[in-house]
């Protein structure tokens, strides 16, 4: 006898910025979807090319061109491949986005959505930690539901942003996320805040470290938009498959 099992919608992945960030999110996914037999767990396709060029010296020294031919043939890539829906494992090249035609476009899940619905249902104040350019490009400010958030949404002071950005970087290198813990800890006191939103993807390795904390010593909280993510594509409903 055959047996029917519940087959997901086929999702890629565009990944490698960073590699360490995205293949995190691949397991935050299964972590979600392997629930039962593994043949109805998550299908996903994982692009990861490390060699886009970085998005922050890129796109703050107006050579936007390398990077957006590069995403534009991932895309197609992945589309080839016959994928339902993209998350693209980047926030910083969210600022893309507008310029993609609307084939390659319409497929990708926003980052950015779940951020501010979020913060719409929490309705208290989060510091906000992101990449230079995304801070500068305005990226989050360009977004319709920005006025009104942006009351629960704290900017770092320059020197702040600065040390948050290297942070970003230390994340990338692989190094000791309990000691980047440490440091949004005192960022998140510096500012009387008790949770922060993770405006780059690297600090979903933070938000991994953190579900793995005891309660008793978790002393703060975040917006994770991969975890909101990964959460949402595990409650698709599924379709009949072998």
């Amino acid at each position: 006898m055959e047996i029917q099992y519940q087959q997901r919608d086929l999702v890629g992945i565009v990944g490698g910025m960073g590699p360490l960030a995205s293949t995190a999110f691949l397991s935050t996914l299964y972590d979600f979807t392997l629930e039962g037999v593994e043949q109805e767990a998550g299908r996903f396709i994982l692009y990861s090319d490390p060699t886009v060029p970085d998005r922050t010296e890129a796109f703050l020294g107006h050579r936007d061109e390398i990077v957006f031919e590069m995403f534009v043939e991932i895309l197609r890539a992945l589309q080839r491949l016959q994928v339902q829906k993209i998350v693209v494992c980047c926030i910083t090249l969210h600022y893309l986005l507008p310029r993609l035609p609307w084939e390659l476009r319409q497929p990708i899940i926003s980052l950015l959505d779940p951020i501010f619905i979020a913060l719409q249902e929490k309705r208290e104040p989060h510091l906000f930690l992101c990449t230079n350019a995304t801070l500068q490009l305005r990226l989050f400010q360009s977004h319709p539901l920005w006025e009104s958030c942006s009351g629960y949404i704290v900017l770092p002071q320059e020197k702040d942003q600065q040390a948050i950005h290297a942070l970003i970087y230390h994340l990338k290198a692989g190094k000791d996320v309990g000691l980047a813990s440490t440091m949004v800890r005192d960022l998140l006191d510096t500012y009387h805040v008790d949770a922060f939103v993770a405006g780059c993807t690297e600090f979903h390795l933070l938000s991994r470290y953190l579900v793995s904390t005891p309660n008793d010593e978790r002393s703060y909280n975040c917006i994770d938009p991969l975890t909101i993510i990964a959460r949402q594509l595990s409650r698709m409903p599924c379709q009949e498959g072998k």
